[in-house]
């Protein structure tokens, strides 16, 4: 498939498709992407979070999440991947537990001074991506739990996203590198 920064959000979720089918059929399809255009494409993926999703569309935004996490073997993807669970989001964390948790470790320490002075203001858009997507994303899903929960009935495709989302938080809790 053809990927560069101009797709379409509905060219990018047919991708997503395809990789999710391929995963689905227990086949590789990092060997059916361009490995040198995978940034990009990851970047517009990204850029999906932004945009209104329908709960099918989430679902299967989230389940291609799943997938990429399963696939860090791939270097392509690993670099793509564990740019959003490392030391960028803890801009997020209350700052007195951030605090305590820098002091716990001198190389902690100097690690955060260098990432609080480059993400203190983001330059790209993927700098930004680092530094917010997954405290966005996960205050999104409890949002989005907290409106299901008012409710008497859940839609099918409701549930569905909810089991692929904590499905993909238990992924990212048993895995060495995003742990």
């Amino acid at each position: 498939p053809h990927i560069g920064i101009e797709m379409t959000d509905e060219h990018v979720l047919s991708i997503m498709v395809m990789v999710n089918e391929k995963f689905r059929a227990n086949v590789s399809p990092w060997a059916h992407l361009p490995t040198d255009g995978f940034d990009t494409f990851f970047e517009r993926v990204l850029d999906l979070k932004d945009t209104a999703l329908s709960f099918p569309e989430r679902s299967l935004f989230v389940c291609f999440l799943i997938n990429c996490f399963q696939s860090l073997e791939f270097e392509h993807v690993r670099a793509c991947c564990l740019r959003l669970t490392s030391l960028q989001a803890w801009f997020h964390l209350n700052a007195g537990s951030r605090i305590k948790l820098v002091q716990s470790s001198p190389k902690l320490r100097d690690a955060w001074k260098r990432i609080a002075k480059r993400y203190a203001v983001t330059k790209t858009k993927m700098q930004a991506h680092e530094k917010n997507f997954m405290p966005t994303l996960i205050d999104g899903f409890i949002e989005g739990l907290e409106a299901m929960g008012m409710r008497q009935v859940m839609d099918c495709d409701e549930v569905l996203y909810v089991e692929r989302f904590v499905e993909f938080l238990i992924d990212l809790v048993n895995q060495l590198p995003t742990r």
